[in-house]
């Protein structure tokens, strides 16, 4: 892929599959992540586990589109879903459930 046509905004089959080489690298992190930070760190990480479930949400829409982002309006996620996302993640957090979404199916 050449950065001219990213430039002009051209979506094509090779775009689509160095984004999925770019996805499977951010999956990859998340799941790392996901195993390596001790539950006993979470909640001094509120803040950063919270932007991970909405993150990890915003790359999943991503991924159903087939990355399709070179439009002049980028996707992003509605304020009442992030607020869903956190609201959900402070619930189970209350409940003692695992708060952590990101990093799995």
């Amino acid at each position: 892929m050449r950065p001219e046509e990213i430039l002009r905004r051209e979506w094509s089959e090779r775009f689509h599959q160095l984004a999925l080489e770019v996805d499977g690298r951010a999956r990859g992190f998340y799941s790392r992540a996901r195993q390596i930070l001790p539950a006993s760190e979470r909640a001094s990480m509120v803040s950063a586990e919270l932007m991970g479930n909405v993150y990890w949400r915003l790359l999943q829409r991503l991924a159903g589109s087939r990355f399709h982002v070179l439009d002049e309006t980028p996707q992003r996620l509605s304020r009442a879903r992030k607020v869903g996302i956190i609201l959900r993640a402070i619930l189970r957090s209350r409940l003692g459930l695992r708060v952590t979404s990101y990093g799995g199916d």
